[in-house]
Order: C-alpha cells, then sequence, then structure tokens
C-alpha cells in the first residue's frame, strides 16, 4: 500500500514531467550548459541546440538560457513553435485580402492607436506558409491584447514585413520592440513530421527565416530533437552557415544530478533538509539502466548518465510521500523504490507490455509510470470520472497515431472527450499543459517523453484490470471474431454483473 502524500503538487521544489518554465527559480544541473550555449550564441548569432528526448533542452531554454541572456543585455523576443498554425487548424483559416483601412490610414488620430501610419507593405500575394504563419501568430502573441491582429489578416505577411510592422507597433506603443533581440524556436522537429511532403513550403520558410534573422540581427536558437538533426542539414545553407553552430546537450552526471535534487530542497520556502546518503542513493538508482538480452532476461548496467525528466519523476514522488516535513531520508527514497522493483518486476515478463512495443530501460522509467498512474488515479477521484476514460484520453486524443503529442482545443469545459475537472487535475500534477492563441485554449501532453509512459503504463493497467469479458472479446476479435469464441451461460451472465 502506498504511503498518503499530498495528492497535487502544488508547493514544491520539482516540477515532475512537465518542462521548467521562464524565470521559475529552482532549476539547477546544468550550469555551464546555460553558459556555454550562451556565449555560443552571442558569438554566432544562431545555434542549434539539440538532444535526445527527455534531456531537459525546453527547461534549460526557458529557466536557464532566457533569464541568463535577459541579463546580458538580450531579451527574448518570443517562444516560437512552428508547428502552431498545423496543430490549432490556423493553416486551413481563410485569409483576409485587405486589411481595414485604421491599418494605413493617414489621420493623426490614428496615430495613438499605436497602428502604424502608412500603407503596410504587405499588400502583394503572399503563398500561404504554415510555418511563417506559426511564427507570426507566436510573435503576435506577445503584444498586449488590443494590438493584435485577427489571425485571418497574419497570413498577409512574409517574416520580414511583420517584424517591420512589429517594430513599428512597439516603438509607438513604447513596447520593448528593439533588433538585437533573442528568438527561440522550440521543438523544431514540428517542421519535419506534421507534413513530410511539403518540402517546397519548409525550403521557403527556412530561407525567409535566416534572410529575416540576417537583416533585423536578431539572435536565435533553434531547439530540436536529435533524432531530426539529419533532416535539417539540407536547409542550413539557408541560415548563415549554421552546419558549424551547434550545441548538444549532454545527460546529467552524477555532480550535475547532485546539484538538481540538492539545490531546489535548500533553496525552497521553508527549506528542506535532504540526508547526503538518501542523494547519493537517488542518484545510484538513476544510474541504473535494465538491459534486455537475447534469452529474454534483464541484466542491470549501473554507471549511465542520468536523464532529467527520471531525476524530476523520482525527486517529485520521494517528496511527496516524504514522512517528515522537514527532511528527506533514505527510508522516504526507499520506500517509493521499493514500490518501483516491485513494479518492474511485474510487468518485464508481462506479455502486454512486450507486444506494446514500449519497453523501460530502467527502474527510473517505471517510476515515470508509477507518477502517471497515481495522478491518473487523482483525476479520476476528483471529476468523479473513471479511470479508464482518463487514461484513454491520453493514449488515443492525446497522442497521434504517429506517436507524436498534439494539441487538443478546449470547447464547452471540455477538451476532446474529458471534462476540464480532470484536465485541471492533470495540470496541476504536471501532466498536461496548456497555451492560448487568438484567444482559444489548447492542451497537450506536458513533455514528449510522455508517450512511451503513457502507452506503457496504460498497457500494463489494461493486462491487470480487464475482466474476462475484456480478454475474450479481444481474442474474439484477434481470431476474425468467430462464434465458437462467444461467452455464453454462467461465464456470460457473471461478466455481466461485473460490468455493471
Amino acid at each position: 500500500m502506498s504511503t498518503p502524500y499530498n495528492p497535487i503538487p502544488t508547493g514544491s521544489p520539482y516540477v515532475g514531467l512537465r518542462p521548467y518554465r521562464v524565470n521559475e527559480a529552482l532549476f539547477f544541473g546544468h550550469q555551464q550548459e546555460i553558459q556555454e550555449l550562451g556565449e555560443l550564441l552571442i558569438e554566432q548569432k544562431v545555434v542549434l541546440f539539440y538532444a535526445p528526448t527527455g534531456t531537459g533542452k525546453t527547461s534549460l531554454v526557458q529557466a536557464g538560457l532566457i533569464p541568463a541572456m535577459q541579463q546580458q543585455g538580450y531579451p527574448t523576443l518570443a517562444v516560437i513553435r512552428v508547428g502552431l498554425a498545423h496543430l490549432t487548424g490556423m493553416a486551413s483559416a481563410p485569409v483576409d485580402e485587405e486589411p481595414p483601412n485604421e491599418w494605413y490610414a493617414e489621420e493623426p488620430d490614428n496615430r495613438e492607436s499605436g497602428h502604424p501610419t502608412t500603407r503596410p507593405p504587405w499588400l502583394a500575394a503572399v503563398k500561404p506558409n504554415p510555418y511563417r504563419m506559426s511564427t507570426i501568430i507566436c510573435l503576435e502573441e506577445s503584444l498586449p491584447v488590443d494590438l493584435r491582429m485577427a489571425p485571418t489578416r497574419l497570413a498577409n505577411f512574409t517574416l520580414e514585413s511583420y517584424l517591420q510592422h512589429y517594430l513599428e507597433i512597439s516603438a509607438a506603443s513604447r513596447l520593448p520592440g528593439e533588433r538585437g533581440q533573442m528568438l527561440v524556436f522550440d521543438q523544431f522537429e514540428e517542421l519535419f513530421w506534421l507534413d513530410p511532403s511539403d518540402r517546397d513550403l519548409k525550403e521557403v520558410f527556412i530561407q525567409e527565416l535566416g534572410q529575416t534573422l540576417d537583416n533585423y540581427g536578431f539572435l536565435a536558437v533553434i531547439v530540436l530533437q536529435e533524432e531530426f538533426v539529419a533532416r535539417m542539414d539540407r536547409y542550413l545553407g539557408y541560415l548563415a552557415g549554421l552546419s558549424g553552430k551547434r550545441y548538444r546537450l549532454p545527460l546529467l552526471d552524477p555532480v550535475s544530478a547532485l546539484a538538481a535534487i540538492e539545490e531546489p530542497i535548500k533553496r525552497f520556502t521553508p527549506p528542506v533538509v535532504i540526508n547526503e546518503a538518501a542523494s547519493r542513493e537517488i542518484i545510484q538508482y538513476l544510474r541504473l539502466k535494465r538491459v534486455p538480452l537475447a534469452d529474454g532476461s534483464w541484466r542491470d548496467v549501473t554507471d549511465q548518465p542520468i536523464e532529467p525528466l527520471q531525476l524530476q519523476a523520482i525527486c517529485q514522488r520521494v517528496w511527496l510521500k516524504r514522512q517528515s516535513e522537514n527532511e528527506i531520508g533514505v527510508s522516504d527514497f526507499r520506500l517509493v523504490c521499493s514500490s518501483t522493483q516491485a513494479d518492474a518486476d511485474n510487468s518485464h515478463p508481462d506479455p502486454v507490455t512486450l507486444k506494446s512495443g514500449v519497453e523501460p530501460a530502467s527502474y527510473a522509467e517505471i517510476d515515470q509510470g508509477a507518477y502517471y498512474a497515481e495522478f491518473v488515479a487523482v483525476a479520476a477521484q476528483r471529476s468523479n470520472l473513471p479511470e479508464r476514460q482518463i487514461r484513454h484520453w491520453f493514449e488515443h486524443t492525446m497522442i497521434t497515431p504517429q506517436g507524436k503529442r498534439t494539441l487538443v482545443k478546449e470547447e464547452r469545459q471540455r477538451a476532446g472527450d474529458l471534462d476540464l475537472r480532470a484536465i485541471r487535475a492533470l495540470m496541476e500534477a504536471g501532466l498536461v499543459v496548456s497555451l492560448t492563441r487568438g484567444g482559444q485554449t489548447w492542451f497537450e501532453l506536458a513533455h514528449e517523453g510522455l508517450i512511451p509512459v503513457v502507452r506503457q503504463n496504460n498497457a500494463w493497467w489494461q493486462q491487470n484490470r480487464q475482466s474476462l469479458l475484456q480478454r475474450q472479446a479481444a481474442v474474439w476479435d484477434r481470431e476474425g471474431r468467430p462464434e465458437y469464441l462467444l461467452l455464453r451461460g454462467q461465464s456470460l451472465r457473471e461478466q455481466e454483473r461485473w460490468a455493471q
């Protein structure tokens, strides 16, 4: 039985499975990398920043790089996702061919509105481009609401003409819209997987982006999953020789991991002490990986680098289940670790898990599954919804058939087929995040690394929770629905009672 704990981590020095946000002060473990990336960015102007999923790229940029660059006089203009127009449906939205008169009226009264007083240079036909549109949407969202245009008008701009408009608006409204600021392109891999067939649009966008960055003197960091770096190579010539301006984020070594564990607790209010032996055991645990062998068995391998996502998951669970308000000891960690070990031993031989195609490679990955499972149960209790409905929503609404996370729009107190009461609990737990674009709220998985966690844990849960009726139905469907596999008589009556 699990130890009672605060069911939602509202007051915690750790963030769980979501990325750190801009200016969250308890981000530690990558201080050297923040400094190196910032220096490279100032020197080279444009940098490709890449690493595998789960390494903490977004967290480092938002909680580390952006504040550090701000201190050096390079404020961030916007954090941009080039896939937003695809994911929100804005790529197929109608386009206004003419702007309203006030956007280029010459009357002096209109000067106080913050709009430019000359006809903007964007009435010539511009071929729609979803990646350009996404970039402009993100820039537009950084303006005050009363200065924003309708999304249907944004498609008329090129990147350069929009930035000209943006800087004019900023100057007229006394906003910080100077040249020499920084742009962050997060999750840039969306350029490649959302529509693999539109190579021409990708090429036009990146060429236009390179020209605009050069003309306006902006710094830019392009954040990309490592598996997509090779696909980026064909476009690098448009970005001022970006091929030599790359920075790969490593996983945490033991020293960096120790800082990520201990420093947030020391600086938390009120501060909490973590026993040195507990920190050491957590690090040893996170360095342990399980390697599958040819005979179907597993071997434990030690001394591996540490994934920040796994560190956050285990530290959050230890924090929430600690037995003392003022101290975390070895017993707190071992209590969490023992339940994880049991889950690992039970789930690895499981044929459903093997068939799912997502195998945990470490006990720490099982911890992420346990974290997910605990807060799905909390959300089910809070919303009075079946747990299976929430799990189905994660796997079939929040994850695409191609195995990517997607955005789901809030409509009538729901997102997809899930009530907002459950979604709010999942957001508080750091499993789901929201963003607002064009006055609409959208939800997505907090992290790409959650996809295998959801699938593996759902497979384990399904195997252990499904009834005879469900198992027999799956076999019946897989075998072509033969009549001889149908339940009858007493077995059928028992399963009908279970379903009720």
